[in-house]
């Protein structure tokens, strides 16, 4: 180490931890500095700093933070680089640096031994997937199997737990079980409780990758049992805690293996919510919240496979809610009582009553009505009382079971209860009784709209007033008539305006009361004026035909209140958050306006875009307001079509500039959105924009950082542009767009491992195909006698639809798609194409398949491609 001839940094590292900015930034400088220059020899200083014992224990910290920010990232493409950068360094100075960090460990101060094994893992995340520092886990092993100090076993297992939280699972396989035994042997050791908590924390981060383990009874006996007993026994609390922690998440992962454990782990959760500590108590009581959920999404998911025409031969559900239900509701209801009156309702706060609310729910969608009696005696108990907190808990108790339970299940219960909580809306009761009153209600008007049609008059009564209560009453009040706006929706034809609804006498009324709501002096700090804006946007899109002449007299007003916006003192940060916030409500209301009044808004469309364009100017990269400005001035676009022509090319840069915007992936999103909308409303006008407009689009598509979900949009967009374009997006874009989809389709960017990989990779293919079709349909229009463009890629598509086709992960939307494109390309590309490509077994057998299903959707698209190709054939 002397040889190398290590600077000392302490004097910047301490500079960096000044109260004084300048100090700090001059600090980071140099930090930065010293790190491009040579990074090797920095990181080295940097270790060398944390082992040397005479230094400040704070800048030895904050040489652990530098350290690690310089190895790793949270940005995919960031991370490759610095990944690379570390991999890059000599090899004799890694190991130095690794030496020092693993040396490090050992420190008597319980924090800088902490931070080394962070530092510790964040090399590893980087070397074992690429099969270096082979000796690492070996060596973290042997400290723990040695009986090492035991500050130096609490660092160690902490390294492994942080390890296994970051590391790819693949890359420590081969380790797997080595790295279980030891912290499972931590687990049960007699050390510390510092020692005993790092085990049971390393324990819980190594979770996700031990399934191999689980699916093997004797391992899993074994994993049970230790977890099991570290809950029961152990004298620390805090541990106690963090297994029961574990035992959560083992329902949530491993739900299929619990039936052998349930007899242990019933009396042990029971106990702890009956007896346990608040910490413990929210963990039991989110033992069977997880439980419920996961069976609540069983049932679910084999709902909808059902409905796709699967055949569920045996349910995975294990039912232990319902099988437990009598015996756990009684205790989880006693949770839901409060015992301090000034607990207000707080939306970021969790404590035991809303712990156990949320159980109660899940249980309910768990169990559905077999509920009602478990809870509805004691709600019937207690709903009378004149103690608020035993009232109060009945009334959550009851709007806790509304989502699961069957409406006809709760008749005799749901119009009384509806007249009874409406009464306690009264001012004079405490605001908890009020505020759980009005959430009651509104879960009601959520999930049996039925019951309050009929009274509508008496509930707007009664529920109107509270707007001007205080904010957890008045957004529980938004969130009412919200869902009573909603219920005027007809599920089955949802784009469908009534003539009239018993809400048209009250439309202009409630919207003033909401925006009275919204600009109450008193909102700042909550979520009342969003509440009420997203009630008043409910009311606008449930509006019906008699509705109109209303909206028409409302519309200058909104566009008032968004030019006022532009009037308000703004002096600090919080100031201009609370304009955009503002901003952003009334363009989300301008835009539901729009869509409502169509062509009927161009009198004010020139107003309207005058306050766009100036919010555009002002918002700089603020993604919220980005987004909702967007979505209204797209809707005007497409509403007014060509008129809106002249007023496309000073917004053009605002909406590129929004497309790049890959730090805020939904703004992209949104962007993309608009762009489908100027298609539309430009036709082929929009050609003279759709060069830069590609270019980012591809752009954004070759972006590794950029998430997946949301590159779909994008691919999907090429649909709209050729639709637009026509032949020009033959002659433009074709062969590059057709390069990226062929790309898309051979490697999705879909990571196997996502928990959501399977629906992902599903979007990326509905995407393709909707693309395919978009382009096949959009370059349809050519001259007499010309092949159609698309001719020479067709082979890519075939191919795609081979590949898709024997993928039993597909869903059902995908099938649709599958066998509606064929039709596309017999239709639009003519005999010899659909001879040469679709005339074969393969393809017929798909369409064979596809008119057996029992999804009516996927027979009527493969019938209509079977007529279409038969026909074409016999051309």
């Amino acid at each position: 180490m002397e040889n190398l001839n290590l600077p000392d940094i302490s004097h910047v590292l301490a500079a960096g931890l000044s109260n004084n900015l300048e100090e700090r930034r001059a600090a980071e400088a140099e930090i930065n500095k010293l790190l491009a220059e040579n990074m090797g020899m920095m990181l080295a200083t940097l270790t060398n700093e944390a082992v040397i014992t005479t230094r400040r224990p704070e800048t030895r910290m904050m040489a652990g933070t530098v350290l690690r920010n310089a190895i790793s990232a949270s940005s995919t493409s960031e991370r490759i680089r610095k990944n690379a950068a570390w991999l890059a360094l000599n090899g004799e100075l890694r190991t130095l640096i690794k030496n020092n960090l693993v040396k490090a460990m050992s420190d008597p101060t319980y924090a800088l031994a902490d931070s080394a094994a962070q530092s510790v893992a964040k090399i590893a995340v980087i070397e074992l997937p690429e099969n270096a520092w082979e000796e690492l886990i070996p060596g973290l092993l042997t400290f723990i199997r040695k009986n090492a100090a035991e500050g130096l076993r609490v660092a160690t297992l902490s390294c492994l737990g942080y390890i296994c939280e970051e590391v790819p699972p693949e890359a420590l396989a081969q380790k797997s079980d080595d790295i279980l035994t030891a912290i499972v042997g931590g687990m049960q050791s007699q050390g510390g409780p510092q020692c005993m908590l790092a085990a049971t924390k390393a324990f819980n981060a190594s979770l996700s990758f031990i399934e191999g383990n689980f699916k093997v009874p004797q391992e899993r006996v074994m994993i049970m049992s230790v977890i099991i007993q570290t809950a029961k026994t152990s004298n620390s609390a805090e541990v106690q805690v963090c297994a029961m922690e574990c035992i959560v998440r083992i329902a949530s992962l491993y739900y299929e293996f619990l039936g052998d454990f349930m007899g242990e782990l019933f009396p042990l959760t029971m106990g702890a919510i009956k007896e346990g500590e608040e910490d413990m108590k929210l963990q039991a009581i989110e033992f069977w919240t997880t439980i419920a959920s996961e069976e609540a999404d069983i049932i679910e998911d084999e709902l909808f496979r059902s409905e796709e025409g699967e055949t569920i031969a045996k349910s995975e559900n294990l039912e232990f809610t319902l099988k437990a239900l009598s015996y756990i509701m009684p205790t989880i209801l006693d949770c839901l009582v409060e015992e301090e009156l000034d607990n207000v309702y707080d939306e970021d706060s969790w404590n035991v009553p809303m712990a156990a609310a949320t159980c109660v729910e899940n249980a309910s969608l768990a169990v559905s009505s077999a509920i009602i009696p478990q809870v509805m005696p004691f709600v019937m108990k207690n709903i009378n009382s004149p103690e608020w907190n035993l009232k109060e808990a009945a009334i959550l108790a009851f709007g806790s079971i509304l989502q699961g339970v069957e409406t006809e299940d709760m008749a005799e219960n749901m119009s009384g209860a509806l007249q009874m909580l409406l009464q306690m809306l009264n001012g004079n009761a405490p605001v908890q009784i009020r505020d759980t009153a009005a959430w009651t209600i509104g879960r009601i008007c959520a999930f049996h709209i039925n019951v309050v049609l009929p009274h509508v008059h008496t509930v707007l009564e009664h529920v109107v007033p509270c707007l001007k209560m205080e904010h957890p009453v008045a957004c529980n009040a938004c969130y009412a008539i919200h869902n009573i706006a909603g219920g005027f929706t007809d599920p089955n034809n949802p784009g469908d305006i009534p003539a009239t609804t018993p809400l048209s006498r009250y439309f202009t009324d409630l919207i003033e009361a909401l925006v009275a709501a919204a600009y109450r002096s008193d909102t700042r700090g909550t979520k009342l004026q969003g509440d009420a804006f997203e009630a008043v946007n409910v009311i606008i899109d449930n509006g019906a035909e008699d509705t109109i002449p209303s909206l028409k007299q409302a519309l200058p007003n909104f566009i008032s209140m968004l030019e006022h916006t532009f009037s308000m003192q703004i002096v600090n940060a919080e100031d201009k958050e609370k304009q955009s916030n503002l901003q952003g409500y009334i363009c989300v209301a301008l835009r539901n306006i729009t869509k409502k009044l169509k062509k009927g808004i161009e009198p004010h469309a020139k107003a309207m875009f005058q306050l766009y364009y100036r919010i555009f100017q002002n918002a700089g990269d603020q993604g919220a307001i980005h987004e909702d400005v967007l979505l209204a001035f797209g809707a005007a676009a497409a509403e007014l079509q060509e008129s809106f022509a002249p007023l496309a090319p000073e917004f053009m840069d605002f909406v590129c500039h929004a497309l790049a915007m890959r730090s805020a992936p939904s703004v992209v999103v949104v962007a993309v959105g608009v762009i489908g909308d100027l298609c539309k409303a430009l036709g082929k006008s929009f050609v003279q924009y759709s060069d830069t407009v590609v270019k980012i689009l591809a752009d954004d598509l070759r972006d590794a950082d950029f998430p997946t979900k949301n590159k779909v949009y994008i691919i999907s967009c090429f649909a709209d542009i050729a639709q637009a374009l026509g032949a020009a997006f033959g002659e433009r874009y074709l062969g590059g767009v057709c390069q990226i989809l062929d790309d898309y389709a051979r490697n999705p960017p879909v990571d196997k491992d996502d928990d959501y990989a399977f629906d992902l990779l599903n979007e990326v293919w509905d995407a393709l195909l909707e693309a395919y079709v978009g382009i096949i349909q959009g370059l349809a229009d050519r001259p007499a006698g010309t092949p159609h463009p698309f001719t020479p890629y067709v082979e890519q598509l075939v191919l795609f639809i081979q590949h898709v086709w024997q993928e039993p992960s597909r869903k059902a939307i995908v099938t649709q798609g599958v066998v509606g494109v064929l039709g596309d390309v017999a239709a639009n590309l003519g005999k010899p194409v659909t001879q040469q490509y679709l005339a074969n077994q393969v393809i017929e057998g798909i369409l064979i398949q596809g008119k057996n299903s029992p999804n009516e959707k996927i027979r009527m698209y493969a019938g209509w491609s079977m007529n279409v190709i038969t026909k074409v054939m016999a051309s």
